[in-house]
């Protein structure tokens, strides 16, 4: 197993993208409250990969995207929601209203990517011309 990202695993031949978050990109930058930049697409990946160190690794498949990918919901020893999980520490922002009340915490006690300022995933991956991580795909594409 490999962790892609802050919210994409590789299990296998297979892409598992996190249902319900978007993660900082693991080549994006944010900036703390002093101005300066930091990897926070990196720190997330980091987190993400601590939480699934705690094996036990179960996802259930919600759907397959536009890119083949699973989309599902998953689990680890002592983590019932990764995606819940995530988002709560600040390491992603919600993409569906399951997570909105993680996501308003996480900014409220400017946990993580909420602690200074970053730009949107989804405007990041498009600025950046990032294509989806798909298994088997070379990494940086």
């Amino acid at each position: 197993m490999f962790v892609a990202d802050g919210d994409t695993l590789r299990v296998g031949d297979e892409t598992v993208r996190l249902a319900g978050m978007d993660a900082v990109e693991r080549g994006q930058f944010c900036t703390d409250p002093r101005g300066i930049t930091w990897t926070c697409g990196e720190s997330a990946r980091v987190a993400l990969d601590e939480m699934v160190a705690r094996g036990g690794l179960r996802c259930t498949r919600i759907e397959r995207d536009r890119y083949r990918r699973t989309v599902a919901r998953c689990s680890v020893r002592g983590v019932g929601d990764i995606g819940a999980a995530m988002v709560a520490a600040g390491w992603a922002i919600s993409s569906e209203p399951l997570y909105d009340a993680k996501e308003k915490d996480a900014r409220s006690a400017k946990q993580g990517i909420w602690a200074g300022t970053f730009e949107a995933p989804k405007g990041w991956r498009a600025h950046n011309l990032i294509a989806p991580k798909v298994a088997g795909q070379p990494e940086g594409n």
